[in-house]
């Protein structure tokens, strides 16, 4: 069932064209969109596109893509091109094109245009027919939600040329170059996207929940006497924990200004150990195997004089996290705190509301830099 603030879309039929017809038929398929009426009938129509979203992907997630993208086609009319892996025998230098048309108030219609093409490989052959596809004076959006080489010279070239570049950082980064690739990024204010990380937006309720347990002045009082942080997740091993448990303790060392002093491999956990000031703070990954979740609770340890008090925020379904305080001195207190913006409907909304490069996620990478150059 459809929420009420969810808008009515529809794709028109895919057509086959050379792609030096592309623009041809959009704009024909446009007109057929937007009036009902065949493109030959002289009809005036308004093209609005707010973004070009250039996606490479293989093909087991085209449909998924298009999924999330037409979802959310009435907000954001945008040129979608995806380029899609293929075999050599069956790549055709030819392209899908469709139109992907939401159906808001009223009678306005805004309709997004998709392109389809299906490549061998990712090289610098095929970028002389997909960069005049652009639209000029918009934003350019790169997706690559599958693995992709940072040194390949044809998606280097795809960086410059894009204002922002959306992964999921536990499937790009293997190892503390890839990382250092990342915080490069984020570094060079002149050129270069702004990275949009998925597995960092995942992040973005239980951020939130953890520093929602410090927002009244009487608990604010425990953040100077942190003694230990656990974070509960289902871990592959000792020596490669998951990334998202891994940027959430990274996230955690930046905002309270922890310094990375070494790691510690335990019976069932791997041990952060952080010095602030002349206190040791140990940031403990726990492997939790009970749920499939990259990350199920988040715990932190504190003391404020004579008393010690316990804040925890933990998963108890997939769109919920309870939240608990125990301590002498605070109310004790359970809510649930409602996971938001964690499908990918959701955070590609994100990525498009948000601008500019986040300094925090920047800070986040510098702690996690740390930590895998001693893991290495």
């Amino acid at each position: 069932m459809k929420s009420p603030n969810q808008k009515e879309t529809y794709t028109t039929p895919k057509i086959v064209v050379e792609l030096s017809q592309v623009e041809k038929e959009l704009a024909a398929l446009q007109r057929k969109a937007v009036t009902g009426v065949d493109y030959k009938t002289s009809t005036t129509f308004s093209r609005v596109l707010v973004a070009n979203m250039l996606v490479y992907s293989s093909p087991e997630k085209v449909e998924e893509i298009n999924d999330v993208l037409s979802t959310i086609a009435s907000e954001y009319p945008m040129r979608t091109i995806i380029v899609s892996e293929c075999q050599a025998k069956q790549c055709d230098l030819k392209a899908d094109v469709s139109m992907i048309c939401g159906l808001g108030e009223g009678a306005r219609t805004l309709c997004g245009e998709e392109i389809h093409i299906r490549v061998s490989t990712l090289d610098e052959s095929f970028l002389g027919a997909i960069i005049p596809m652009f639209v000029a004076d918009i934003p350019l959006y790169f997706w690559t939600p599958i693995l992709i080489d940072k040194n390949n010279s044809a998606f280097q070239e795809l960086l410059r040329l894009s204002d922002y570049w959306i992964y999921d950082s536990s499937q790009f980064v293997r190892n503390i170059d890839d990382l250092n690739f990342i915080i490069s990024l984020i570094k060079d204010n002149r050129f270069g996207p702004s990275p949009r990380d998925f597995s960092w937006l995942h992040l973005n309720s239980w951020r939130e929940a953890v520093a929602g347990h410090f927002d009244s002045e009487l608990s604010r009082k425990y953040l100077n006497g942190i003694d230990e942080i656990n974070i509960y997740g289902c871990q592959p091993g000792h020596n490669s924990p998951n990334l998202p448990s891994l940027l959430a303790a990274s996230w955690l060392a930046r905002q309270l200004e922890l310094e990375i002093e070494g790691l510690q491999k335990l019976e069932n956990s791997l041990r952060i150990i952080t010095r602030c000031d002349n206190k040791i703070v140990n940031i403990n990954l726990v492997n939790y195997q009970k749920v499939p979740f990259d990350i199920n609770k988040i715990e932190i340890t504190a003391c404020a004089g004579e008393t010690t008090a316990r804040f925890s925020a933990e998963m108890i379904s997939e769109n919920e996290i309870e939240l608990a305080v125990d301590a002498d001195d605070l109310p004790r207190s359970r809510q649930v705190h409602t996971f938001s913006g964690v499908s990918n409907v959701e955070i590609i909304k994100n990525i498009f509301e948000s601008r500019g490069k986040d300094s925090v996620y920047g800070g986040s990478l510098n702690k996690l830099k740390q930590i895998m150059e001693i893991m290495r």
